[in-house]
């Protein structure tokens, strides 16, 4: 996770977010259609990683794991768990893997939320920008059985609101992310 996390630590320094898109088309790149944004490198990197942990994680399925481990893993808690998830898993540790992959997919969720409430201001352009990253995002996860996080649902949201409808949403996030994304957004509320 700390590479994730370092991957992570500069993405609100991106000039993509205050970018105007393409200064060539009318209005500034803000009317270009959400097909047509590709996810940026640093949102790919990430996916990799997560992508990559099955094939790392290819033993704790096997028939000759390790008891030891097996013990270590049924008396363990994961962190970023869902209620019914930390239940004990089958003897062969199939269960174990996918929780882990579920657990650290979530904690990658909460850190990716974090790492974006940083950025400190988002034009039209920026926004649909981040908007085509979490979607990549979001499909990505997806491929594990993980749902998106409430907050990362509520900042997409936030992000596809229209000026003037940006106040009707206040109800749906909690008021700290409300507030953060319309500073962000440059809206006032």
């Amino acid at each position: 996770m700390s590479q994730l996390r370092m991957r992570l630590a500069d993405v609100a320094n991106l000039a993509v977010w205050s970018s105007m898109g393409d200064s060539s088309s009318e209005g500034g790149g803000a009317s270009v259609p959400m097909f047509s944004l590709a996810p940026q490198d640093y949102i790919q990197h990430v996916t990799e990683c997560l992508l990559s942990l099955p094939q790392e994680l290819e033993h704790l399925g096997s028939s000759d794991i390790n008891p030891a481990l097996l013990a270590a893993l049924q008396a363990g808690h994961f962190p970023h768990t869902v209620e019914d998830e930390n239940s004990t898993g089958d003897s062969q540790g199939h269960n174990f893997a996918d929780q882990w992959l579920g657990c650290f997919a979530r904690g990658l969720l909460e850190l990716f939320v974090e790492s974006v409430l940083k950025i400190r201001q988002l034009s039209a352009y920026g926004s649909r920008q981040l908007l085509a990253d979490i979607t990549y995002l979001c499909k990505v996860i997806d491929a594990f059985g993980v749902s998106p996080s409430d907050d990362l649902q509520h900042l997409s949201n936030l992000l596809s609101a229209s000026t003037d409808s940006y106040g009707t949403l206040a109800t749906t996030a909690s008021p700290q992310l409300f507030a953060r994304v319309a500073a962000m957004r440059s809206i006032a509320v």
